[in-house]
């Protein structure tokens, strides 16, 4: 089996008394507060790197001159994250930087463990030390971009986010514009926001977690039909969450459509039945 392959010498072990939180993946659907980490992707880029014997551009596969032992560590520690096993992740990406000290991508995928057990310091370390090997990684500078937001360093972030969508080669320029604006939401600024948000939308008109956001922005604005819009073309690409159906559900109260309204509200209550917004809507009398 794959997961045999030796981890080699140790010099330290993940720490046993942190509770690890529980996730299927770093990379989901968020709306407003949460911003999207590029784990999957990154596994994406290890698994091109491992694939061919050389890159022609360190932008599409950084860190490539790992050796090869560091590679699959890294592969295996990523794909570990990506499930929520943070233990076993941060045991195969720490294997894979004591191969190699200097492979950029394990860097930036330990920071993302370090990021989820809340250790700030060692989370910055590793993504400051990914950048400066790979000053072209925009999956590096995008998540150190998103740290900087959670930690209340607006402008900073956003200067990273900046950084990641100069470059031409990088596919996820979505995700980067998405997490501009929700930094921009943190900062209390929901126009600056909207402006990012539709950079997102411009890059892939089909991105959903862009799509709710502006939906949710729009009927914050009092756009009602603008919001209906945007929330129909949210459901012809991702599936309802609790906080999209309760946004369908008041959308559609001010539009004045009873029965999108009953529609929402009952898809709310039978998957999310102990979620906050069922909570809300049983408060709010809506049916």
């Amino acid at each position: 089996m794959i997961d045999n392959i030796p981890i080699r010498a140790r010099s330290s072990r993940f720490p046993d008394e942190i509770q690890l939180p529980c996730g299927r993946h770093i990379l989901a659907t968020a709306m407003k507060s949460t911003f999207l980490w590029l784990s999957i992707s990154l596994l994406c880029a290890l698994q091109l790197a491992c694939a061919t014997s050389s890159s022609s551009d360190p932008r599409l596969a950084p860190g490539d001159t790992a050796n090869e032992l560091a590679k699959v560590n890294a592969q295996l520690g990523l794909g570990y994250l990506g499930n929520g096993q943070l233990g076993l992740a941060w045991e195969r990406l720490n294997a894979a930087l004591m191969e190699d000290p200097d492979y950029a991508m394990a860097h930036n995928g330990i920071a993302l463990v370090y990021n989820r057990l809340n250790e700030a310091d060692k989370a910055e370390e590793h993504f400051k030390r990914a950048i400066a090997l790979n000053p072209s990684d925009s999956a590096a500078q995008t998540n150190y971009g998103s740290f900087l937001c959670e930690h209340g360093r607006i402008d900073e972030g956003e200067k990273y986010f900046m950084k990641a969508v100069e470059n031409p080669l990088y596919k996820n320029l979505a995700v980067a514009y998405t997490n501009a604006g929700t930094c921009k939401l943190r900062a209390d600024d929901p126009l600056g926001a909207e402006v990012y948000f539709r950079a997102a939308l411009r890059s892939d008109p089909r991105f959903p977690v862009a799509l709710v956001n502006m939906a949710e922005l729009s009927f914050e604005g009092g756009q009602y039909m603008a919001a209906r819009a945007y929330m129909q073309r949210y459901e012809e690409v991702s599936r309802h969450d609790s906080r999209s159906l309760w946004l369908g559900i008041r959308i559609e109260d001010e539009l004045g459509d009873k029965d999108a309204v009953s529609s929402f509200a009952m898809l709310l209550k039978a998957n999310y039945p102990d979620s906050p917004e069922t909570q809300r809507l049983l408060e709010s009398g809506l049916r």
